[in-house]
């Protein structure tokens, strides 16, 4: 009995973020949702890179790292766990939301460049500060949406 609810209570979880991020979606333009490639929900994580040496005098620095925890996948083919953005390089649109919540869960529309494709789609992938998606490759973040 107890399994039997469990598993229950994950199935409405899961369900609760599809309906919210099918909703959330439907309200976009046809022409931004059009655009997109791969569409997910996922859970912000934000914390920064290992320490990065700059040059031979001892400096070092950190990048900011933005990492989504793929919740719920709504278009294209994710097999990574995370996928990550660079939040410095968000572009310049209404319709991608800025000063991202670490916690939240947020719908993430993107077109993924053929490099961040391969790291997609491999079960094993992960980003890092340097292959970070950015730009052209966000089309929308919409949220933060109920969990």
């Amino acid at each position: 009995m107890w399994q039997h609810t469990v598993c229950c209570l994950a199935l409405l979880a899961v369900n609760g973020v599809t309906a919210t991020s099918q909703s959330k979606l439907d309200a976009l333009p046809a022409s931004v949702r059009d655009r997109a490639t791969v569409i997910i929900a996922g859970e912000l994580t934000q914390g920064r890179s290992a320490c990065i040496p700059t040059d031979t005098m001892g400096s070092h620095r950190w990048y900011r790292e933005t990492s989504l925890e793929v919740q719920d996948v709504l278009r294209g083919k994710v097999a990574a766990r995370y996928l990550q953005i660079n939040e410095a390089m968000l572009p310049k649109s209404k319709y991608v939301r800025r000063n991202l919540i670490d916690g939240e869960t947020y719908l993430v529309l993107l077109r993924p460049n053929a490099e961040s494709m391969k790291i997609i789609e491999d079960r094993e992938g992960i980003f890092n500060y340097r292959s970070a998606m950015s730009g052209d490759e966000i089309v929308a973040i919409v949220g933060p949406i109920a969990h």
